[in-house]
């Protein structure tokens, strides 16, 4: 193969694993607007309190148990996942549930005051700075790499956080698609008033829907730890407001439709590090999706 060739190639297996996270996080989006037709705008700060939390927990396992470096490293994930999901459902329960019912401008403004104090808080508990997992936490079977082709690799690691992001989306929405709980759930997203009407506790599916989105942004910010080795206070913006465009361009209530947005979305960046100015790839990447959110047909949010 040429060597063009080859660097493309890389650069689309590099795609994948981004492409996943941005996934899995939009998945959380599409549960709870399907909920309460709202945004919650905190999923990525949840996101980056799980990486947060996670990192941080591993690394004071480390300093003071003598447990093996692959048991730590679990505990840290789940500890991390839990303290996000717990977070995600402290924000809808107190901040998002009264409100519910409410203009949808004010449900954003609640829960994007609810990530800044996630933010703030993480910037003042780290000091201002970004925090590593330490390396000798991996396990040996995450480390080195898988040879896709000649020329063509992706790290045990990546490939591991990309098929869990990616299997974890995909239980989801066989999960809403298939359970008892789906079925109110679509109800409600479809007619809201009517599902009460015929018996639905609308309140219940919101804090329900709240929970499992929750973990789906806390194993979004713990599987980054995993592949990135860290994930800073300032990350969850960034990925909160793309998650939040793959969510809309994909099509709210559609899961399909937001892996082939979370996919083409992460081509895009990556074909842009790859081959233009790393400088302006955040300003392309928005001017792309604020341009495709212009033109597409006209649906209510």
């Amino acid at each position: 193969m040429s060597n063009g060739f080859i660097y493309v190639a890389q650069q689309a297996a590099n795609a994948l694993q981004l492409g996943g996270f941005y996934v899995l996080l939009a998945s959380a989006y599409v549960i709870v607007h399907g909920a309460i037709r709202r945004f919650n705008l905190a999923f990525g700060a949840v996101a980056a309190w799980a990486g947060t939390m996670a990192t941080g927990a591993a690394i004071a396992l480390f300093d003071r148990v003598f447990w093996p470096p692959a048991l730590i490293l679990a505990a840290g994930l789940a500890i991390g996942t839990l303290c996000g999901a717990l977070a995600a459902q402290a924000v809808g329960l107190y901040a998002v549930a009264p409100i519910r019912n409410a203009p949808r401008l004010s449900v954003m403004v609640a829960t994007l005051g609810a990530a800044i104090a996630l933010e703030e808080a993480m910037r003042i508990a780290t000091g201002n700075e970004a925090i590593w997992l330490p390396p000798a936490l991996l396990p040996v079977v995450l480390t080195g790499t898988f040879d896709l082709a000649e020329g063509v690799a992706i790290s045990r690691a990546g490939a591991f956080s990309f098929l869990a992001a990616l299997g974890i989306a995909g239980c989801l929405a066989l999960f809403m698609k298939k359970s008892g709980f789906g079925r109110l759930w679509r109800a409600n997203a479809e007619d809201p008033q009517m599902a009460e009407l015929l018996g639905v506790d609308t309140r219940r599916v919101f804090l329900v829907s709240s929970l499992i989105a929750g973990f789906a942004a806390a194993l979004t910010g713990v599987l980054i730890v995993l592949r990135y080795g860290n994930m800073n206070f300032y990350d969850g913006f960034m990925i909160n407001a793309k998650a939040l465009f793959v969510a809309v361009l994909g099509g709210l209530g559609s899961f399909g439709g937001i892996f082939v947005a979370g996919m083409a979305l992460a081509l895009f960046e990556t074909g842009w590090s790859a081959f233009a100015p790393l400088l302006y790839r955040d300003v392309a990447v928005f001017s792309l999706l604020v341009l495709l959110l212009a033109l597409r047909p006209r649906t209510a949010v």
